[in-house]
């Protein structure tokens, strides 16, 4: 008969640990063989010395000469996407040089784009009152505070007006 290892002592009907031989540990650089766990990273044979290093681009699938070019859908969401936003700058650049351009036109005040236009103007009639010229001026609003609007652009000290006199106006 032969002679067996002794089993060391342990729990009962617990498997004994058998220790495995461990694999000698490379030296050098390559602790990893890519080429071997991925296949496409495989050098190529006839790759220049100076593109020996990269994956062969010609052995992605998909990449014969005359095949057409497919999109994934990924791919199109990006294209829409990239179009949308140049349509936009687009007509957003349109918009604002025809609005300059609207702007500046020949009949158009000089500020008229900045925002830079004079107040519109009353000429007070004969027995007009500020409280008259305010409810014209803005009927849908608190005439009150349109009163005072008024006194102030016009640094007016009283409520007596003068026919002819010229009120500039809040805008409506």
């Amino acid at each position: 008969m032969s002679e067996t290892a002794p089993v060391p002592p342990g729990p009962p009907g617990a498997v004994p640990h058998i220790p495995r031989p461990r694999r000698p540990v490379p030296s050098g650089p390559d602790l990893y063989d890519w080429a071997v766990e991925i296949p496409e990273w495989r050098r190529s044979p006839a790759a220049p010395p100076a593109l020996a290093g990269l994956p062969e681009l010609l052995a992605v699938p998909g990449g014969a000469p005359g095949e057409r070019l497919r999109l994934t859908v990924r791919g199109r969401v990006v294209a829409v996407s990239l179009l949308c936003a140049l349509a936009t700058g687009a007509l957003s650049l349109l918009f604002m040089t025809s609005a300059a351009a609207g702007a500046s036109g020949p009949g158009a005040a000089a500020g008229a784009f900045f925002g830079t236009t004079a107040p519109p103007t009353v000429v007070v009639q004969d027995g007009d009152t500020l409280w008259e010229i305010a409810e014209r001026v803005r009927p849908d609003d608190d005439t009150r505070r349109t009163v005072h609007e008024i006194v102030e652009l016009n640094g007016l000290a009283g409520t007596e007006l003068e026919p002819g006199q010229e009120l500039r106006v809040p805008g409506v």
